[in-house]
């Protein structure tokens, strides 16, 4: 029982103690995909319009941030699930390169990893946050907190992003 009370709290708030809603696009207008500056762990920067044609999960987190290290596992999932539906999934921090790596050598997470230059000024104050951009590139979902992403309902939301061509 104190353990499920203890995966409910996690799953309501995510790291920072907030507790915020989904919001949709529309209140994220600011969030958009050209204002996100993102580097590989090389500090070479990734331009998110390459990506333009196909569904783009991005997900923020951060090494000390225990519900997102509690979700990476159905992150991991859904990735190997959605294999085949060429989408993206990139996983954002703004901790330091050689935090990242010391992150990614620890743990078994084949995921493409970012870092994140920008975290103030896309207001990202609540870690986990999950943006998720349509093939055209629009911002179409936005949540933070923990959420199981392998979970068949929240599977079938992402395939349905990814069919918005």
């Amino acid at each position: 029982m104190r353990n499920v009370l203890l995966m409910l709290l996690i799953g309501i708030c995510g790291c920072k103690g907030s507790l915020k809603k989904k919001e949709t696009a529309s209140s994220q207008e600011k969030n958009t995909i050209t204002k996100m500056k993102l580097t590989d762990l090389n500090d070479l920067p990734i331009d998110l319009v390459q990506y333009k044609g196909r569904t783009l999960f991005i997900n923020f987190w951060a090494t000390w941030c225990k519900p997102c290290i509690l979700e990476m596992p159905s992150i991991k999932n859904a990735e190997q699930l959605l294999h085949k539906n060429a989408i993206v999934f990139l996983l954002a921090s703004s901790e330091s390169p050689d935090q990242i790596r010391e992150f990614k050598k620890n743990h078994n997470y084949p995921f493409n990893y970012a870092r994140l230059i920008n975290m103030e000024e896309m207001n990202l104050d609540v870690l986990p946050t999950t943006y998720i951009f349509n093939p055209k590139g629009e911002l179409v979902y936005s949540e933070v907190g923990y959420r199981k992403w392998d979970d068949t309902n929240n599977i079938k939301m992402i395939v349905n992003i990814n069919n918005q061509k």
